[in-house]
């Protein structure tokens, strides 16, 4: 069950609750193009512009997060 507060892979901060979410959405780099496909086809709204951030996520969003994230790693 997804949080409805939580907020995954956002493209912007306008949303994000205060500075602190802020900094860290800053210091996330935006999803290469493999992972933006990857991301969506396990039914995440994500765009070129979307950062591999969440924000008050439960645990199994955690884990698909660092699924999603990992996949860089299967390129070499």
């Amino acid at each position: 069950m997804l949080k409805d507060d939580a907020i995954r892979f956002p493209s912007h901060d306008h949303n994000l609750p205060d500075q602190f979410a802020k900094m860290l959405f800053k210091m996330s780099s935006q999803l290469p193009e493999h992972l933006v496909r990857f991301a969506q086809n396990k039914g995440h709204h994500v765009s070129a512009e979307s950062r591999g951030f969440m924000f008050n996520a439960d645990a199994p969003e955690i884990v698909d997060f660092f699924d999603i994230g990992t996949r860089a790693s299967q390129l070499r």
